[in-house]
């Protein structure tokens, strides 16, 4: 009985009908004809030539200089120039564009389909793809292993700003909203309520990155980021070229070179951390743990800058991990290239320190 119901549905069932016998529908165009006239209308193509007259507003709407944008794109046009007998390409200037102001903006890809007229998954491709040469072409130039003699100069910079003596680089890590992955249970729910990535960045003492890791999941503590990565295994390793102990400043002890970190972070030969608040502390570790953070505030105003540069780490970012990565990554290479080329926003850094300034001084 039930074979024979089963038959019956197979032959009365008008949507089994349509899907087994109806001819394919065959696409009206090749081309969405609002993407047809990217050339004419789009974003790109009206607004950018306008833009490159007025420095002010080109820098608004890219977050970086005309003079950065074409360094920039200069050193990765090779990688983004691409090559059709029968239609014309995308050029490495809108493809630069487009990345930029994903980043500057965290605009959904929908939404920059339509501004510049072209598909969707196209523009996704597109970021990927400009971000992976970024990172390609600049990462030796503007984030290169360190050298015995850049941690010297760092040591004396931290010293000399910060008054903080032998100290090569601060530590921390921030929390970057990412959409759900795909089975991924709770691996990436953090304690603050939503999923999200760690980037654990090394800055040194003028808010430039030295080093980052990127894509611990994001229920981990610091503690536990940084057991597990780069970093601490090249610095168990003493692969970083850190300079060898030196005298402190007005006496004979010789004390190791050291990074900062918060009370997150283990404390080793070669970490330090801050005395623990809740204890009744005397004046000389009150004032440690002062210039420690005075010091280690450098990693937190990064961030800060991170975050008002670039709009996209305010909202959720809609793609896979290993895009996170690169993202990311590249957000960070632009903040050191941004900072040589056109040195630190001054504005920015206000916005971001005077709030941590203030907790100092309260401490």
């Amino acid at each position: 009985m039930e074979v024979i119901n089963q038959l019956y549905f197979l032959e009365t069932s008008p949507i089994l009908k349509y899907l087994l016998f109806s001819e394919k529908v065959e696409r009206q165009w090749w081309v969405n004809r609002i993407f047809e006239e990217r050339e004419k209308y789009s974003e790109f193509h009206t607004l950018f030539p306008q833009l490159l007259k007025q420095p002010i507003n080109f820098f608004e709407y890219m977050r970086v200089s005309p003079e950065t944008f074409f360094y920039i794109l200069e050193k990765i046009r090779p990688y983004l120039e691409k090559y059709c007998s029968f239609r014309k390409c995308i050029i490495p200037e809108e493809r630069l564009v487009v990345t930029l102001r994903y980043l500057s903006t965290g605009t959904s890809y929908r939404a920059l389909s339509f501004s510049f007229r072209m598909a969707n998954n196209t523009i996704g491709k597109i970021i990927y793809e400009t971000c992976d040469a970024i990172w390609e072409v600049f990462s030796s130039i503007h984030m290169p292993f360190p050298s015995t003699e850049l941690f010297e100069q760092i040591a004396y910079d931290f010293e000399k700003l910060w008054k903080f003596p032998n100290c090569i680089r601060c530590i921390d890590s921030k929390h970057i909203r990412i959409k759900c992955p795909n089975n991924s249970g709770s691996m990436f729910y953090n304690y603050k309520g939503y999923f999200s990535v760690h980037l654990q960045g090394v800055c040194d003492a003028k808010y430039k990155f030295i080093s980052i890791d990127i894509g611990a999941y994001g229920r981990q503590s610091d503690s536990g980021i940084f057991t597990e990565s780069n970093i601490f295994k090249n610095l168990e390793a003493k692969s970083f070229n850190v300079p060898n102990y030196r005298l402190l400043p007005n006496t004979a002890t010789p004390m190791p070179i050291v990074l900062l970190g918060d009370q997150g972070y283990p404390l080793k030969e070669y970490l330090l951390r801050p005395y623990p608040s809740d204890t009744n502390l005397d004046p000389a570790k009150e004032t440690f743990n002062y210039r420690l953070s005075k010091a280690r505030r450098m990693i937190e105003c990064i961030f800060g800058i991170l975050v008002s540069k670039w709009r996209c780490l305010k909202t959720e970012l809609q793609m896979n991990p290993e895009h996170v990565d690169i993202v990311i990554k590249t957000i960070c290479l632009l903040h050191n290239i941004i900072i040589d080329k056109e040195g630190i926003d001054e504005t920015l850094l206000e916005q971001t320190s005077v709030g941590y300034f203030e907790l100092n001084i309260l401490f």
